[in-house]
């Protein structure tokens, strides 16, 4: 990779949580009732500016908000004859409306419509554009929608653009636009040296880029860093950064000076920080020591942070890079400014060592723990996880590795002398006897996932037993307890969930207490469950979507949360789920603990089958398909990754019904090429799986049910 350019600055702005919230709740309020979006506050619906906040969504790692509404609005606008799409504003068929379409289809995921449209869509685009604009926008839309293509009249009409010298003339601007429209297409530049050195020469002394003269343009400045990216040019990215940052206006829009926030021109200074920082990020990603060591040579600062909240050490720890996160640590780093430890990704309250349990490299855990030994027993506040209890959870062969260097080199880990056995064993307690938000800890989260290797490790080493587990389990959600609401409205709502969580956890304890063989008993148990419900539902304050209980759960996720000990149980938790979605429950809308996910992942994650069918009679096809293929910022493993994950460790009737939950995912929309945190995607998990100890005996049956060889 190249190495950027870094000029030191006084301040380096970061685009930090609070920013990064406020931006969010500035794009959803652009939402207008047709399904797209505004170009500003109170606006009206635009293809361009609904595109520009679906793609700003995404620089969040967000999917996008009621997706069919938006495709309603798009196929409003497509004509079937000449496979264009309407500009609403000319009413006129337009190239540049055409490509809009195609990537707005693009960024919902309506693949369906999307494929119906998308040969009459190129032949209408190859056929009309004209403008420098439509060659462009035409070359986009190929290369956002990975599509297989090549628009030779357009190459030709940027190709006529090189002069003798191998630029595009001495405008900054175009060349810009003409050296990205090749090179999107994988195009070779006749010289792109002469290219950067045009566009690297307008950056001006605030950072951003002109035209001519010495006023930054945002325009310029967003054409010129596609440019540079594509071309790994250099730049000053720190005086950049602060220009672009400067921009943001107080409700958490973006706007050029003079202008009022806008969603183009949030999505233009949200792409630009992406580019700023994506090099960095991906250096850390692949492991690439050399670019960092030049870059932070260069003035870069290791905690640096991208939109999506993810800094080079995070980065590098949830790939397992241990070499990155020990040189992003040790002292060889200019001005000695060592990476943060204490730095998390916001959304999921997850550091640098929560991450390595994720990865399961015990190199990146022992270069953490050298410096900072106490986070091994860092609780995550979002699912209480600690190292062991992630290694848990993902219990693949590497990490079987890594929780058993845990427990057998505690003592080494703290530094702790080997003759002090009872302050060895003392620490091992206190660590095996950590749970999640869910109750599990090491053990029972091992049996939970029906992972034999794990258990065999961690009945070795655990001696808690119920009632230690249980105590800690109270101070911690004692800790993540939500405030209180003061408003006396929301107070009423706030103790009407509540009610309603406690009435189903005791319900569901009273039923696991009660023999198969008392059918009798066990219907009218339900029965008093479905009345006491019944009477909260009922009660004009209750809000069926209102978060409750102690892990701060809508009261949809509380009910399918939970493993049934036997088919009467299972259908009465079948039977609550439908009287719920009946009640207008939104399974869309997260819980807060313990994973912030919504009621599809939860569905998924606990291989309630016949739930997760029942809740996509309930959503929109193109909705149910996103919430398949959203990314918790947890860890990133979607519906279809986390069944996956279960089925490689799951035997006899469990795994059947995995195998079948796969199927009818990948039947429904669930995609099997999405990657996790760690750079590994459902079918990567499954190939893999092929060569792990510790699931191999499921790798080829899970593969089949991908429909992948």
């Amino acid at each position: 990779m190249a190495g950027n350019r870094i000029l030191k600055t006084k301040e380096n702005i970061m685009f930090d949580n609070n920013r990064r919230n406020k931006t969010i709740e500035y794009l959803k309020s652009l939402k207008t009732p047709q399904g797209g979006y505004s170009n500003f506050t109170n606006g009206d619906i635009e293809p361009q500016p609904t595109l520009s906040v679906l793609m700003s969504f995404g620089h969040f790692g967000l999917p996008p908000h009621n997706p069919d509404e938006t495709l309603s609005y798009i196929k409003s606008y497509w004509n079937k004859e000449t496979g264009g799409f309407i500009n609403p504003s000319t009413g006129k068929i337009e190239v540049l409306s055409t490509a809009l379409g195609l990537l707005l289809l693009n960024a919902i995921g309506a693949a369906d419509f999307f494929n119906e449209c998308l040969p009459l869509a190129l032949n209408y685009m190859n056929a009309n554009a004209k403008s420098q604009e439509d060659h462009f926008m035409f070359i986009g839309a190929i290369d956002e929608c990975k599509i297989s293509f090549y628009p030779e009249n357009s190459v030709k009409f940027f190709r006529d653009m090189e002069k003798q010298d191998g630029s595009f003339g001495s405008s900054v601007l175009l060349n810009a636009i003409a050296s990205s429209a090749l090179l999107r297409l994988n195009e070779k530049l006749q010289n792109s040296e002469a290219v950067k050195n045009i566009l690297v020469s307008a950056q001006q002394k605030d950072g951003g880029f002109a035209e001519k003269g010495e006023t930054s343009s945002l325009w310029v400045t967003y054409c010129v860093m596609r440019a540079i990216d594509l071309l790994n040019g250099s730049f000053d990215s720190m005086n950049l950064q602060n220009w672009i940052l400067s921009m943001q206006q107080e409700q958490g829009g973006f706007a050029a000076p003079g202008n009022k926030a806008s969603a183009n021109e949030t999505y233009q200074c949200l792409s630009i920080l992406n580019w700023i920082s994506k090099p960095v990020i991906e250096a850390a990603r692949s492991g690439d020591v050399c670019y960092l060591k030049n870059w932070l040579n260069q003035g870069g600062d290791p905690d640096l942070i991208n939109p999506e909240g993810w800094t080079p050490l995070l980065a590098a720890s949830v790939r397992g890079h241990s070499e990155v996160v020990e040189f992003l640590l040790s002292n060889d780093i200019p001005g000695g400014k060592t990476a943060n430890l204490d730095i998390k990704l916001d959304a999921a309250d997850a550091s640098a060592i929560f991450f390595t349990g994720q990865s399961g490299d015990i190199n990146t855990a022992k270069a953490i723990l050298k410096r900072s030994p106490q986070q091994l027993f860092d609780v995550n506040k979002v699912n209480g996880h600690t190292l062991l209890l992630q290694a848990a959870f993902f219990g693949s062969e590497k990490h079987l590795k890594m929780a058993q260097w845990i427990l057998d080199d505690i003592g080494e880990i703290l530094d702790i002398p080997e003759c002090e056995t009872e302050k060895i064993e003392k620490a091992r307690f206190n660590l095996t006897v950590m749970t999640n938000v869910r109750g599990y800890n090491c053990l029972t989260m091992a049996e939970l996932w029906g992972n034999k290797n794990s258990q065999e490790l961690f009945a070795r080493y655990d001696k808690s037993t119920k009632a230690d587990r249980e105590a800690y389990l109270n101070k911690l959600l004692a800790q993540i307890a939500p405030e209180k609401p003061t408003d006396e409205k929301e107070k009423l709502k706030q103790q009407l969930s509540d009610d309603f969580v406690k009435i189903v956890a005791d319900g569901f304890e009273k039923l696991r207490s009660i023999a198969i063989k008392e059918s009798e008993k066990m219907k009218e148990a339900q029965k008093d469950i479905m009345n006491s419900i019944n009477t909260i539902v009922s009660n004009p304050d209750f809000d069926i979507n209102y978060l409750g209980g102690p892990l701060s759960q809508t009261p949809l996720i509380f009910a399918i949360t939970g493993v049934d000990n036997s088919d009467e149980i299972a259908k009465f938790r079948l039977e609550l789920a439908s009287f719920l979605l009946n009640h207008s429950a939104d399974p869309d809308i997260p819980e807060k603990h313990p994973m912030s996910i919504d009621a599809v992942i939860r569905a998924a994650v606990l291989n309630h089958f016949e739930i997760l069918k029942l809740i996509s009679e309930h959503m929109p096809p193109l909705a149910f398909a996103s919430a398949m293929n959203e990314k918790p910022a947890i860890n990133g493993q979607t519906a279809l990754q986390d069944t996956v994950h279960r089925a490689l460790t799951s035997s006899g009737e469990h795994l059947t019904r995995h195998l079948e939950q796969i199927k009818w995912c990948v039947s429904k929309g669930a995609r099997y090429d999405i990657e996790d945190h760690t750079g590994v995607s459902p079918e990567k998990l499954a190939r893999e799986a092929l060569n792990d100890s510790v699931y191999k005996d499921q790798a080829e049956v899970v593969m089949q049910a991908l429909g992948i060889q």
